[in-house]
């Protein structure tokens, strides 16, 4: 099976701490699956992500994605712009002034035709089950609400894979498991790996 991601032997040290971040690992994510780490609090899991995100640059290690090389020692490193991922940041990062359309449509702005940017649009709200949604703002929505559009728009371009740092962290207990189940439907639907 193809990867799309790949992780090889990453290190992390953060300035003024004895023990790395990160020392040494290395993962590989298939085309088509959703993979999810797990550890307790400070375990290095967001950094892993931030790293393979462009975000945080790493000390050593290699990470390609669909491919291609975007950091390692005897490479250019590849602008978190330029990587094609989406990413769910925990707190979702909705763009309070816009409503669902407009974060959905947001993360459409390569494309130059509106008329394909909308009909992404109507496909990804309809995906995330967002329908009649469309014209409210994130305050308006609930936690599992926000989180779906922020999926949607993680989605919206088509990236290579998704990254979600915990993206049920925000959640009330018995709404987690639902939206877990909702979530894997929409990225396996998708057809986009997913790394949790």
């Amino acid at each position: 099976m193809p990867e799309s991601l790949i992780v090889e032997e990453i290190t992390k040290v953060f300035p003024r701490t004895k023990c790395p971040a990160l020392d040494k690992v290395s993962i590989s994510l298939g085309d088509g699956e959703i993979m999810a780490l797990v550890g307790e609090s400070g375990s290095g899991k967001t950094t892993l992500l931030r790293i393979i995100a462009g975000l945080e640059q790493p000390d050593s290690g290699k990470v390609t994605i669909g491919g291609e090389i975007v950091f390692g020692s005897e490479s250019k490193t590849v602008l978190p712009e330029e990587r094609n991922i989406g990413f769910v940041f925990q707190d979702y990062a909705l763009f309070p002034h816009l409503n669902v359309k407009k974060n959905i449509l947001y993360g459409l702005h390569k494309i130059t035709r509106k008329a394909e940017r909308q009909e992404r649009a109507v496909y990804i709200i309809s995906l995330a089950g967002l329908e009649g949604l469309e014209k409210r703002f994130p305050h308006e929505l609930s936690g599992g609400q926000q989180q779906r559009v922020a999926l949607a728009r993680a989605l919206a371009p088509k990236p290579n894979f998704i990254l979600l740092d915990e993206p049920f962290s925000n959640l009330d207990p018995v709404r987690k498991e639902t939206l877990r189940d909702e979530l894997r439907t929409i990225v396996k639907e998708s057809g986009i790996s997913a790394l949790i």
